[in-house]
């Protein structure tokens, strides 16, 4: 929370916009990312004796940013000690979040400045980096890993339990085009079980939808409720429990992207998040022609489908269409290499 140091100083009218955002809904971590954002910002227009909030020039905008550039991620705020770079896609991130607070405090209804300091400036660009496409081998190899009716794999009724709750969040995962908060928020109430099971869950801005599942994911983490509920302490609602002195208490937020990490560590995958699902189920849906709208519904995007998952699918397709071209000239064909 942004300690109000100054009456009527920016930390004043910080809190204000962040109260603003609590006010209509926003998540938790929207608020905590706000934050810390905000606390950097007005840390160094404090530390250089920056005028009040309406005399804020672009001038001084483009020296904030100049210098967080340069700036390593927790300059200022944790211990930097072998602290990485802060990267151009965090720096975007802050100029948005600090843009927004600004276009709040022009509007006529908070009449804190008459003018966005902002102006046309442009956010910052940044490498819009890859994401690692999850082959059919991959994902043949994690259930492999998660085979909870494999003895060998599930010797105790503990290990056994443990191995089919991964299982069903990882079915879900596959099936589903899911953001990682939204699968840790699932309670039992949002389990609907009919002839397949639908799941309602909580995205950003607190908007719900439903997510349909196909037979194979209905029908583990249908097994996995039944298991559940010999586990799970009373008064606990959260789907994903954990039994170990059989509590079945709560897991807590990391969870499911721990799970993630070591499978994809067991089966030779240098970092495997569960983003990488999402952006498998949506490019998969794209190239095979789906209807967009429809996977806006089942993504939970209001607006639009973000680009990357657009260049993704045209890449894809122009590989292909390169690679059924013939060679020139050249009959011999393509032998993986053996060097490792």
């Amino acid at each position: 929370m942004i300690p109000v140091l100054i009456p009527g100083a920016i930390r004043g009218i910080a809190s204000h916009w962040i109260n603003y955002g609590k006010a209509e809904g926003h998540s938790p971590r929207t608020i905590e990312s706000k934050e810390s954002t905000l606390l950097r910002f007005i840390q160094y227009s404090e530390d250089n004796n920056w005028p009040s909030l309406s005399e804020i020039t672009n001038a001084h905008i483009v020296e904030y940013f100049a210098w967080l550039s340069q700036q390593t991620r927790w300059d200022g705020l944790r211990d930097a000690a072998n602290s990485k770079p802060i990267s151009a896609s965090t720096v975007n991130s802050h100029f948005r979040r600090i843009r927004a607070f600004f276009e709040w405090a022009s509007q006529e209804d908070q009449d804190y400045i008459s003018r966005n300091p902002f102006g046309r400036m442009k956010a910052p660009k940044f490498l819009a980096k890859v994401i690692p496409e999850i082959t059919p081998e991959q994902i043949h190899n994690l259930r492999t890993l998660t085979d909870y009716k494999n003895p060998r794999l599930a010797r105790t009724p503990l290990q056994k339990f443990r191995i089919l709750r991964d299982r069903a969040a990882l079915e879900f995962c596959i099936d589903s085009c899911t953001r990682l908060s939204e699968v840790n928020g699932i309670q039992v109430q949002d389990v609907h079980v009919g002839a397949f099971v639908t799941v309602t869950v909580t995205g950003k801005g607190q908007k719900q939808r439903e997510v349909p599942l196909k037979a194979k994911s209905s029908q583990v983490l249908i097994e996995y409720m039944e298991a559940r509920a010999e586990v799970v302490r009373p008064g606990v609602t959260h789907l994903w429990v954990s039994a170990h002195d059989t509590k079945g208490e709560p897991m807590k937020g990391s969870w499911l992207q721990k799970v993630v990490n070591k499978l994809g560590e067991r089966i030779g995958m240098d970092r495997l998040h569960h983003h990488m699902f999402r952006h498998r189920f949506a490019v998969e849906w794209l190239a095979d022609d789906h209807p967009e709208r429809h996977l806006m519904q089942l993504g939970g995007w209001s607006k639009s489908i973000p680009s990357g998952y657009l260049n993704n699918v045209k890449q894809a397709q122009a590989a292909a269409i390169h690679r059924a071209r013939p060679d020139d000239g050249d009959d011999s064909e393509y032998r993986p290499s053996r060097i490792a």
